[in-house]
């Protein structure tokens, strides 16, 4: 609230809808007037306009969490924040100090949780992570390791989860059309805002991938019957990744998922290196998102990480790539912006860049996109406004020069 740089790194942002809020990790002690425990991890909230700091991992009165909070994700409005902690003062559910996930409404400053099953009075018996939220606060997608979630067994493999707030229902999202747990981990869900569709990373060998690399997937909420469409596969769906595929993200009427992988999708696709892709589900075509405009082919470096905007008319990534924008800087990660709109024109942009233009020495990533595409965030260790003199990560914002 005072303009004060954080006093300790800060980290892993998501960015609201229209790009005013920013929730961030952070082990800094200055960012508020709460107390806060030295090296503790903490969810933040920043309002860029107002300038206000609010401590997001804390209980209905304030006080903070009693141990360490992450993987902030945030609704568009900016009013619910999820978040994994092992802090076990949020909830009056026992929750036993295990990683669970939590939702803040930062309009009542009430807090509850959400990795707990369809009674609404037991815990996950064992730890839940990487959530994502609806806009509205009462979907919540994670991952979880328990046992005692659904009807549904999940082995005590890390399955999907969709947890409704409104009317206490939970329910495996990495399952087979015949209600079978995936029989290998499924992890790193993204929903798009309304909560109907969800895209997750699993390398089971009951869901529809025939060989045994991580492959992407694709659910439907709103279907009459539950089925898993593959997402990392070739445009006509002949082919499907030989490479493991990570990060996905659905825009928000489902139609567009990006992800990243070393396999070859696109027969443009031939530079060896980790490539950003999208899948167009509806054409169907799959692209390389991370892609060198004169030659169609990927960059000249690994790109990752890829989050599509809500509207799937942009996607933010990072990449060690030199040759995506004319002011690409060799062996630095930067962050890049794609502008799907103008396909099959390539048009991405850098926006990594100092305010006089200037290019940073050093890596940044963890890019976000808010839903309208206007802005991004990142972190990185490099200053990039003169006020930033703590030389440790930070959370950016920076505008989308192709908005």
């Amino acid at each position: 609230d005072s303009n004060a740089v954080g006093n300790n790194a800060s980290a892993v942002s998501d960015i609201s809808g229209n790009g005013r809020y920013v929730v961030f990790e952070s082990t800094a002690t200055n960012l508020t007037s709460d107390a806060v425990t030295n090296l503790r991890t903490h969810i933040y909230r920043k309002d860029t306009i107002m300038g206000e700091v609010l401590l997001v991992s804390s209980d209905a009165n304030g006080l903070e969490g009693n141990n360490n909070s992450f993987s902030p994700r945030i609704s568009d409005d900016g009013r619910y924040v999820v978040f994994e902690s092992r802090a076990t003062n949020f909830s009056t559910i026992v929750t036993g100090g295990t990683n669970q996930v939590f939702i803040k409404d930062l309009e009542d400053d009430s807090i509850e949780l959400v990795s707990r099953d369809a009674t609404g009075l037991t815990t996950a018996n064992n730890a839940s992570s990487n959530p994502v939220v609806s806009n509205d606060g009462m979907l919540g997608a994670f991952v979880s390791t328990a046992t005692n979630l659904t009807a549904v067994s999940s082995g005590g493999i890390a399955q999907v989860y969709l947890k409704d707030l409104s009317d206490e229902s939970i329910e495996m999202i990495s399952r087979t059309s015949g209600n079978v747990a995936g029989d290998t981990a499924s992890t790193n869900p993204d929903m798009s805002s309304d909560g109907v569709h969800i895209v997750f990373e699993s390398r089971a060998s009951n869901l529809p991938a025939t060989n045994a690399f991580l492959h992407i997937y694709y659910v439907d909420t709103s279907a009459t019957s539950h089925s898993v469409e593959q997402i990392s596969v070739n445009s006509n769906g002949s082919t499907e990744a030989t490479a493991d595929c990570f990060n996905p993200s659905v825009s928000d009427d489902g139609s567009h998922v990006v992800f990243h992988t070393i396999a070859s999708l696109d027969t443009l696709d031939t530079n060896g290196s980790i490539d950003v892709y999208y899948r167009d589900r509806n054409t169907p075509l799959t692209r390389v998102v991370s892609a060198n405009s004169s030659t169609q082919n990927g960059g000249n470096g690994n790109s990752l990480n890829g989050r599509i905007n809500g509207d799937d008319n942009y996607v933010a990534f990072e990449s060690f790539a030199s040759d995506l924008a004319t002011d690409g800087m060799v062996g630095v990660k930067d962050i890049y912006i794609r502008d799907l709109s103008t396909n099959p024109t390539i048009t991405i942009d850098k926006i990594n860049l100092t305010p006089t233009g200037g290019e940073a020495d050093q890596d940044s990533q963890n890019a976000a996109i808010s839903s309208d595409g206007r802005y991004v965030s990142f972190d990185s260790n490099f200053n990039y406004d003169a006020s930033d003199t703590n030389t440790l990560t930070d959370i950016y914002r920076a505008h989308n020069s192709t908005f």
